[in-house]
């Protein structure tokens, strides 16, 4: 895999939580990032208001589970949106090699 900006690592980030209901877990898998990166960049996403936190009720019995959930924010889509058309642009392709 080639070296991603730290700009790639955000936008793939943000399209992984834009479907919403996105586990850290989906989050780091789908993005191809390690667990310290993931960390890193959820803390800057959550500061800069680009990616949203909330728990989401599980479980039905007396003993409910309170999972933790992202989704992207509407200024989090527009970053996503102004990166796409800027590498479409610039004839970027987001599978290159």
């Amino acid at each position: 895999m080639k070296y991603r900006s730290r700009l790639e690592i955000v936008a793939s980030m943000l399209q992984v939580a834009s479907s919403g209901d996105a586990s850290r877990t989906t989050i780091m898998y789908k993005s191809f990032i390690s667990h310290a990166q993931l960390k890193e960049f959820l803390s800057f996403l959550l500061q800069k208001g680009l990616i949203l936190e909330y728990h989401k009720e599980e479980g039905k019995s007396h003993r409910e589970e309170r999972t933790l959930l992202y989704k992207t924010t509407e200024k989090g889509h527009y970053l996503l949106h102004l990166y796409n058309e800027m590498n479409e642009l610039l004839g970027l392709q987001k599978d290159e090699a």
